[in-house]
């Protein structure tokens, strides 16, 4: 009866840590990691219980090297979130406990089952709740967009303040802590915690703010490249009237000559190739107009106007007006600077290139769609997108893998790759504003 209580109280502890990683974790986990998450838990507590802060340290290291392994392009991300989380954690059951004990006396005894059960619910309860007013003010969207490379500076500072609290509990177990020194404790991680985490956001904050100046550089760069290919086009028309007016002048010297002959040769000559050559330009920049977010807009008609003038065919098709999307207009640049960039290149290896891009609005999404010929490879589409992987040759493939890291800072964002009949085509799915 002993074991069986004794199991039973750790798989309520073990439930307790469950949720608080789960729901604190930055990306979404398998129903495979989570089980194994669950074994390396109930393994952990079942040491922890045996050897009390032998095990803490074996909790720590296991489940923060689990996530660091299986968290793919956000290691420090994932392990600043769980020892944040592991610091709330124990820092709110310490509080509970103290109240639970002046109400109720002791209650972390495995033969009271059930006041564990209520006392690991309450915990639950708490921790579910500041998971959802994170998300509910917006803290939370903000803390899963600081970009991998700022944790740096975050997790040192995590790794010493939970290495002093796992230090001060050890001592508190080996020496004997009275009330009054727990709460006095409890106050001082209290506010250290506190300290740090304020000192952590304006030091994000800082890295933010240059960040959003290098966004404002690029988006300033590629208005000014916007600008110049209107400015390119609007030359290009006016010496083609400029030369098409005197073509047309031509044709009074085969008139006042009654030359119907001459006439006909220089018409079917000259004059002929260069009118097909405007009725069958299938570029349509007009459509951009239904664009308002001017970053995208310039991205967008410099990339399709490069790619004609290679020789490769643009068909462009916007037909609702796009003003405002749920993702940072400087990453949607990069992206699909990216894609365009790689259609061109696929699109040239074929006999007949074309691009084909679409973009509509369906209720609260937009979708954005780029296809383009392509010769099979034989590389799964599930394996685009992976660092290194392309179809052009070794060291290549950057692009690709830093528009899915990108992209993974979105998780409302649907990224889908499809090959069907010699064609390539990816589509992204955002919300609209």
């Amino acid at each position: 009866m002993e074991v069986l209580n004794f199991i039973l109280y750790i798989l309520l502890n073990t439930c307790v840590y469950f949720v608080f990683i789960t729901s604190f974790c930055p990306f979404v986990m398998t129903a495979v990691q989570r089980t194994i998450l669950s074994v390396i838990l109930f393994i952990s507590l079942v040491i922890t219980s045996l050897t009390e802060n032998v095990g803490v340290i074996l909790l720590l290291l296991s489940i923060g090297l689990y996530l660091y392994k299986i968290s793919k392009d956000i290691p420090k991300k994932a392990v600043c979130f769980f020892l944040t989380s592991y610091l709330i954690t124990v820092l709110t059951d310490s509080v509970l406990s103290m109240i639970a004990n002046a109400l109720v006396g002791n209650i972390f005894n495995p033969d009271h089952l059930f006041a564990v059960f209520v006392y690991s619910s309450a915990v639950s309860t708490v921790l579910l709740f500041i998971r959802y007013m994170l998300s509910h003010l917006g803290i939370w969207q903000k803390l899963c967009d600081i970009p991998e490379e700022t944790f740096d500076f975050i997790l040192i500072n995590l790794i010493v303040c939970t290495t002093l609290f796992v230090v001060n509990i050890a001592m508190g177990a080996y020496v004997g802590y009275s009330m009054a020194v727990l709460i006095f404790n409890d106050i001082m991680f209290w506010g250290y915690f506190t300290i740090t985490t304020v000192t952590a956001v304006r030091h994000v904050q800082e890295m933010t703010r240059k960040a959003e100046a290098e966004n404002a550089r690029r988006e300033l760069a590629a208005m000014q490249e916007y600008t110049r290919q209107i400015e390119n086009m609007y030359s290009s028309v006016r010496a083609f009237r400029h030369d098409y007016t005197n073509l047309l002048l031509s044709l009074n010297g085969y008139l006042e000559n009654d030359d119907i002959t001459g006439l006909k040769d220089y018409y079917h000559q000259e004059v002929l190739p260069q009118s097909r050559e405007i009725t069958d330009e299938p570029l349509k920049l007009n459509q951009l107009m239904n664009i308002t977010i001017q970053p995208v807009k310039a991205l967008i008609s410099s990339k399709l106007i490069y790619a004609h003038v290679r020789g490769i065919r643009v068909e462009l098709e916007v037909h609702d007006k796009i003003d405002q999307l749920r993702m940072g207009y400087a990453d949607l640049v990069r992206v699909l600077g990216v894609f365009l960039d790689n259609a061109a290149e696929a699109a040239l290896e074929t006999a007949d290139p074309w691009i084909g891009m679409a973009i509509f609005q369906k209720k609260d999404t937009v979708c954005i769609l780029i296809s383009n010929t392509c010769v099979d490879h034989g590389i799964a589409l599930s394996d685009l997108g992976q660092k290194g992987v392309s179809s052009k040759g070794e060291g290549r493939g950057l692009g690709l893998w830093n528009a899915s890291a990108i992209l993974k800072k979105y998780p409302d964002i649907i990224w889908e790759k499809n090959m069907q009949d010699d064609k390539f085509t990816q589509s992204l799915t955002l919300p609209a504003g």
